[in-house]
């Protein structure tokens, strides 16, 4: 192993071991503290894969998956999650607004991705995260024209994206209520961050009707804290308004841009899913009847939401 930033981080060399490559570390990206989990290819990578987190926004979430992705791939990606603004375990305490998040990703995407002579890009986006990117990507915030030699993105995947609020689904009725109170929601968790992880976990399964699995129970377990449940309940109140999405963005993409659904999302009603098909002719839709918005806290949706990907990835790297 080889120190990054004061964290271990595996080294390949020769034959890739498939286990252990995860590292975390932090960077920084506009100015600002970025966590970063990861995992590089062995033998000079095809592709950069980038994820940006939905809400909340921790890569603490997702480090299941990235290991279950680079299996699919066959660890010939480099692959990125970091975290949003002040989500992880080391936050601070200031608020993050929806348009700060939105110029940090441009940030990182700037600093570090889009950098001269590093292999093409993959950015898969999910949730709000769908949101933050695809407004990233703009050139208001990208500062114009790439840097020459830059690496070409690819292909954006919003992996059931959340782009505009439909009040008629009545969770978004719910989330829309609690969000105002989460200065409330954030001591609520910080007194309950003493509780013994047990009773903790025994909570998580109650609200989430048993559907967390291991990796996802032990995430929650370790960011209930005030100042981070207190910035996932803001950021809701950042987007969960009657303001309409800016359909150009996904247009604009053309061909590179997919949007994966499933039955059922409450953040992708099918009312929202025609009104993009409507708006975006032709755009690239793929539907799944076994995948679930929270996919994440699935390991066997996680392990299909991989093969998936990969199917996605590898079928982008083989187009002349």
């Amino acid at each position: 192993t080889i120190l990054l930033n004061g964290f271990q981080r595996p080294y390949c060399a020769g034959t890739c071991i498939m286990t252990n490559k995860l590292w975390h570390t932090f960077v920084t990206a506009g100015g600002n503290t970025t966590e970063v989990f990861g995992i590089d290819a062995c033998d000079g990578a095809e592709v950069q894969v980038v994820i940006i987190p939905g809400n909340p926004g921790s890569a603490l979430f997702y480090h299941h998956f990235v290991e279950l992705l680079d299996e699919a791939l066959e660890n010939k990606a480099d692959i990125r999650v970091i975290s949003h603004l002040n989500h992880d375990l080391h936050a601070k305490g200031e608020l993050v607004p929806l348009e700060d998040q939105v110029t940090h990703k441009a940030a990182y995407l700037r600093e570090h991705v889009l950098l001269p002579n590093r292999p093409p890009v993959i950015l898969l986006c999910h949730s709000i995260g769908a949101y933050m990117t695809l407004h990233a990507l703009g050139k208001q915030h990208l500062g114009g024209s790439p840097p020459r030699n830059a690496p070409p993105i690819l292909k954006v995947v919003c992996m059931f994206p959340f782009l505009e609020a439909d009040f008629s689904v009545p969770r978004a009725r719910r989330l829309r209520r609690a969000a105002a109170h989460h200065n409330l929601l954030g001591m609520v968790a910080s007194i309950l961050s003493w509780v013994p992880d047990r009773i903790k976990c025994s909570l998580f399964q109650m609200f989430a009707k048993d559907t967390l699995e291991p990796h996802a129970l032990e995430a929650c377990c370790q960011l209930l804290q005030y100042r981070t449940v207190r910035q996932y309940f803001y950021l809701a109140t950042q987007y969960i308004l009657e303001r309409p999405f800016d359909w150009g963005l996904l247009a604009g993409l053309g061909k590179r841009v997919l949007v994966m659904t499933c039955p059922h999302d409450t953040w992708m009603p099918w009312q929202i899913l025609e009104k993009m098909r409507q708006r975006v002719p032709g755009i690239q839709v793929r539907w799944d009847e076994d995948m679930s918005h929270a996919f994440i806290v699935s390991t066997s949706r996680c392990d299909k939401a991989a093969l998936l990907l990969a199917d996605i990835v590898t079928g982008v790297l083989r187009r002349p």
